[in-house]
Formats: structure tokens, sequence, C-alpha cells
């Protein structure tokens, strides 16, 4: 039966016992052309990613995963692994979250075809892109990014002995910072379900002992409701319940009470391994209150251990200490002596010319300075990349990085990196004499008195109290009673750096390095990385390579539209 009214037509055919509608618009035959041809038409030329789709070969990313698939068993493929990395790209790019990277694909035209599928093409749910990243994970996306920055020196982007910046910026973690009661009830919990996923049978043996239910579904009243006392009694309630289930499941283990796999068994000793940490990182006087690398009571005790009614935390926790257990490899750092954060380190280099050269991820507790060796080692090996200088703030500038760079035949521009307090006399004021062994002061005063540390290789010379109490300079110089300097044995690095520093090109080095900041202010103002938006080193690990790709394509579009690489390509 076909009713019309005005331009509509409504077709209405009878199957069985119910009917189905199809809705159609005048006029009667319409012919639609389903093909990647309708893209040329209504993808913009001049947009960023079909720029980017002219400029970059992503077809490797295929061919390097390839070993992932089985060639004759399972599903065809939809989302190849190409199609996935241009998605995550996308994501970056606009700082989506994965429901909303999933929405746009569907909604958005340009990146249907960005990503590789045609208009009529079912896309990925939006959980897909989160199991990619696991399945293929740091090594292989790190891989992807140097294949990106091969083509960008190809594309004599990149110099090969193009001078570089380095330098390191915070990330935010993705956890709500416990206090001690909630970290430890974290250890607890995590355990305790542990015991009932992999070790049920333990279980009951446990209740006997605390209230699981306190753990486990958060019973009890709220920390910020408790007073003082209150706070102190729950503190040694969850230190004693923690070392009880520490006691249960390593008696459990040694007695072979339980017969587990060797992964479920594994993660067993994980989470007892986790209890223990943490007491020893923020409780005093427990069995792990000594950071011997052994973590256990020793011996196992076939008695209950005696547990103690007066636990407190520790006045200095440990450097290494765990933050949450949501997140266990998020740790403190320091931004400046007054501000700290809980999370990462992301490590970069930067050419002159803007593009990032290689990228690093490490907890928040790692030193700035640590990095850079192998990150100059990574770029000469992988690339050819050998900047005739790479620069660095203060915080590079030490003798063994001096040296290390040194021996690559890189020069490493940063300030000397000194102990001295802020407002007072630094160390390149003080003038070293090697050859007679004497070190002069700004007021002209000389001394020959030194000592060698013996750990450290450091030779330091120290005034007398006589000779700095009367000093007019005093005030500027020191709070103590007399002033000590220290150099490193390997005096000619350190002077040839003090020297390097007193000049007009040092000053501009130090103009060019700053051009790394906003670099690392626009990968985390506008593609996410000021947060951390997954959990664990490897996975907040490629959320910044994803990032460095992102800011390096940008970059690749802007320089080689601008009249200047046009030019010097085509004259």
């Amino acid at each position: 039966m076909i009713t019309q009214s005005g331009k509509r037509k409504f077709i209405t055919l009878k199957c069985d016992s119910y009917l189905v509608y199809m809705y159609k618009k005048m006029p009667d035959e319409t012919k639609l052309i389903f093909s990647r041809d309708i893209f040329k038409k209504k993808v913009p030329k001049d947009h960023i990613l079909y720029r980017i789709d002219e400029e970059i070969d992503f077809s490797f990313i295929n061919e390097m995963c390839k070993d992932m698939y089985s060639p004759d068993k399972g599903r065809p493929v939809e989302n190849f692994p190409e199609m996935m990395v241009r998605a995550q790209l996308i994501q970056r790019l606009y700082n989506l979250t994965e429901r909303q990277l999933a929405n746009a694909v569907n909604e958005n035209i340009v990146y249907t075809w960005f990503i590789g599928y045609d208009i009529y093409d079912n896309t990925f749910h939006w959980t897909s892109p989160g199991k990619f990243r696991i399945a293929i994970g740091k090594d292989r996306h790190k891989e992807i990014f140097d294949r990106i920055i091969d083509q960008l020196i190809d594309k004599e982007l990149i110099g090969e002995n193009e001078n570089q910046s380095i330098d390191a910026t915070h990330i935010v973690g993705d956890i709500a910072i416990p206090t001690t009661i909630g970290i430890i009830k974290q250890a607890v919990k995590h355990a305790l379900l542990t015991i009932q996923r992999r070790a049920n049978t333990l279980m009951p043996k446990i209740k006997k002992e605390i209230d699981v239910e306190f753990y486990i579904r958060y019973k009890g009243k709220k920390e910020y409701k408790m007073t003082d006392e209150e706070k102190h009694s729950t503190l040694n309630q969850v230190v004693g319940d923690a070392l009880k289930v520490i006691w249960s499941i390593e008696l459990a283990l040694e007695v072979g009470e339980l017969t587990l796999k060797p992964k479920h068994e594994k993660q067993l000793k994980e989470a007892v391994a986790a209890i223990k940490k943490i007491l020893g990182d923020y409780i005093e006087d427990t069995p792990y209150d000594e950071d011997d690398g052994r973590g256990g009571f020793g011996p196992i005790r076939r008695k209950k251990p005696k547990i103690k009614k007066k636990y407190k935390k520790r006045k200095s926790k440990r450097k290494d200490r765990l933050v949450s257990m949501v997140d266990k490899d998020v740790r403190w750092g320091a931004k400046s002596e007054e501000k700290v954060f809980a999370g990462y380190k992301a490590h970069s280099t930067m050419t002159d010319n803007g593009f990032v050269t290689n990228v690093e991820l490490t907890r928040g507790n790692v030193s700035d300075e640590s990095m850079a060796e192998c990150m100059a080692k990574h770029q000469k090996e992988r690339h050819g990349l050998k900047p005739k200088k790479l620069r660095g703030d203060g915080m590079y500038g030490t003798i063994d990085n001096r040296k290390a760079f040194k021996k690559m035949g890189i020069q490493l521009v940063a300030p000397e990196n000194t102990s001295h307090n802020k407002g007072q006399f630094p160390r390149n004021k003080f003038k070293l004499d090697a050859e007679k062994g004497s070190l002069t002061c700004p007021a002209g005063k000389v001394t020959t008195k030194h000592y060698i540390n013996e750990n450290t290789k450091n030779i330091s010379y120290y005034f007398s109290v006589l000779q700095c109490r009367p000093c007019h300079l005093r005030k500027q110089c020191t709070k103590s009673l007399f002033r000590s300097v220290y150099f490193n044995e390997d005096i000619m690095i350190q002077e040839e750096a003090i020297k390097y520093n007193s000049t007009e090109g040092y000053k501009e080095d130090m103009k060019m390095r700053s051009h790394i900041e906003p670099k690392q202010a626009e990968m985390k103002r506008f593609h996410g990385l000021s947060r951390a938006i997954y959990r664990g080193l490897e996975r907040v690990n490629i959320q910044t390579i994803y990032t460095a790709i992102v800011v390096n394509l940008k970059r690749m579009v802007k320089v080689i539209f601008s009249d200047g690489y046009r030019s010097k390509v085509f004259g």
C-alpha cells in the first residue's frame, strides 16, 4: 500500500504479523553513491587533519602491529591499528574524552574520513581505543613517535646538529590524595578483595581477626568528623588490622594452606607487599619501619604478632612513599621549594624550530637532571641527532651531566648547579687557583684550608671564623660563623662552564632555552597534559607520547604551509 502526502510518501510493507515502515523524500527515484569520493568535496583542503594526512604516512603502523593478529583465526579486523592511532591523535588534538571521541567520529565527517571509515561504516565502540592502547603498550607507541620523527627529519624540519633545549614539567595524578588512615585502609581493602577473588577459602579466618566490612564497605565514622582522639584510635585499629592481614596471608602461603595459580599467588603477594610498604612509609615502630629491602617479619611466626596500642605517624615520611593505592605509580614531587605535587614528570627535548624530539615519563620524585643523558643518547642512537648545544635550567648543570655530554661531543649549556642560599654569594664569585690550591673570596681574603669528601669527590674550601667575623660582606655571604665552598674534583669542566656562563652567548642560549616552556604549556593547556587521564606509569606515558606527537604535527603544518618553507622547497 502506497500513500502520498505532498512531497513525501510512506511505503508500508506487510511482513507476516508486523509492519516495516520506510521513509523517503521526493523525487521517487534517488541515486546515492556511497564512496570515499564524497569526502573530496566535503573535507576542506586547509583543515589541519587534511594537511596532516597529506604530509605524514601512517601506513607503517599496520605493518608494525601485524604480529598482534592471527593470519587465519578469529573475526576479521574492523579497526586496524592505524585507524586507532589516528583516532587517538584526534582525541589528544581536541582534548576529548573517549566517549566524546566516539560520538564526534560519528558526527564529524572530517574525523570519519581522517580515521579511514566510509560514510556507511559502523565506527568503533568508545572502549576500543583504551583496549588498543593496553594491547600494543608503551614501547610500540614510542616507536610510532620515533617513526614520525624520522619523517620530520626527512622533510628537513629537524636538523641533525640543530640546537635543542631540555626541561621537565609535572603532571598531576588522577587520584584523590588520602590521609594516612585512608591509604592504610585502601591497602587493606585491596588485599581483602584479592583474597575474595583468588583465595576465598582464607576469608572465614580473616573475618575472625578483623571487621572486613569496615574496609570493603567503608563503614564507620567519616574521618573528617572524628576528634583527634578518635583519629588516633582509628589509626591504631587499622595498623593492627593490617598486621593481622599480613600475618594471616603469609602463614597460609607458608604452610601450603592455599592452592593457587602462580599469577594469583603473585597478586596476593603484591597486595601484602603494598601493605608492608605503606606501613613502613607512614607509621613508626612497625616491623617494616626500617627500609632494609626485606619487607617482612623475617621468619614466619606461627603465633599472632603482638599488636601495640600506640602506633603513630612517622615524622619524616619516606621520599619514595606510595601516595595512593588507586595509582601506585604516583609519587610526591616538587615544583619549587614551596610547591609540591602528587603525580608524574614529563621530560622532553625540543629543537629551536619547535619540534619535540624526545619525551619520557617518570614518577614525580625523579630528579630532572637524571634523565638528560639517556634522552640525548636515544636521539643519537635512534635518529642520528647530535645537537651542538643542549640547553637546560640550573637543575641540569651538574658535573656528572657536563662530563657525560662532553664525552658525547655535545655542549651542555646550563647555569652552574649550586646549593648556595638565595641572596648570598654563589660559588662563581669565588676565585680558585688550582695550581696554588687557594681560594679567594669576594672580599679579597684567601684560604688554603680544604678537605676532600671521599664519597662525592668534592673539594671543600673553608674560611676561618677570624676571617669571616669582621668581614663587611659577611651578611651577603653566609649566615654561619664562616663560609665554605665546594668544587668538584673535575675542576677544569667546572671552570669551563663558569667561564662560558659569563659570556653574551650564554645569555642568548638562556633566552632560547625559555622557548621550551610555552611548548610544555601548550601540551598542558590545550591537549590535557596538566592532569593524567589514565592511571599507571605506562598508560600515562602513552598519554604523554600522543600529546608530543600532536604538538609536532601541529608545528609541522604551521612550518610547511608558511611562506618561508615554500620558498625554501620550491624556490
